[in-house]
């Protein structure tokens, strides 16, 4: 019975986080305001990072790194980062 419970806050805990993001800080799986791509920046080089929408990720062409867009959220880990061309 606890266990079920604690599934159910999770969910719920999980649930209000991504609405809370796409609703306050503007980041919508489908599409993301110019204002807040400005301001992203690459986690290794401080470099700008450009939004290719089509493949949901930001690249960095300084470093030739992509994060990707997970649930409309940025993930911008070194660790989640991949290389391109």
């Amino acid at each position: 019975m606890q266990n079920c419970q604690l599934s159910l806050k999770l969910n719920l805990i999980q649930y209000c986080y991504r609405y809370c993001i796409s609703k306050y800080l503007a980041f919508n799986p489908l599409t993301m305001k110019k204002s807040l791509q400005k301001i992203l920046v690459c986690p290794l080089c401080k470099g700008t990072l450009l939004y290719k929408s089509r493949q949901k990720e930001f690249i960095c062409e300084r470093d030739k790194l992509t994060y990707p867009v997970k649930n409309g959220i940025p993930v911008l880990l070194a660790a989640d980062a991949k290389k391109f061309g």
